[in-house]
């Protein structure tokens, strides 16, 4: 922010912070795949030969990186990369961490805001 400008700031505390889904990273030639939890929304991906606690294995992907094509059960299929997530990615439930103290900075002058958990600030 400028000169005289001010900050918003919020206090949140570490399990928030890493429990902030972070984007996985995308398919690859190789990757050993299953069935994301909605792939039934992604077009035909059920009719594939991949089903919910089977594997397969990405051979090819279009120049966009949106379709995959999978080799599973001796066949291959074109499935939406949303229909599928990497062997041992996790789901998109935040997991489950110990709790923490927050840390709950600020400088006099910012502009603050109160998180739903202000409380375990201490002093706040």
């Amino acid at each position: 922010v400028g000169q005289g400008g001010s900050h918003d700031l919020v206090c949140v505390s570490p399990q928030e912070v890493l429990a902030a889904p972070t984007p996985a990273p995308p398919l690859a030639v190789g990757d050993t795949v299953v069935l994301s939890e909605d792939y039934q929304s992604c077009g035909d991906a059920g009719d594939g030969p991949l089903k919910p606690g089977s594997v397969g294995q990405v051979v090819e992907k279009n120049s966009r990186g949106t379709s995959l094509l999978v080799m599973a059960q001796g066949r291959q299929w074109w499935y939406t990369a949303g229909a599928l997530r990497a062997v041992g990615q996790s789901s998109p439930e935040a997991p489950q961490l110990p709790r923490a103290r927050p840390q709950c900075i600020a400088a006099v002058g910012d502009s603050v805001m109160l998180s739903p958990t202000y409380q375990e600030c201490g002093d706040a």
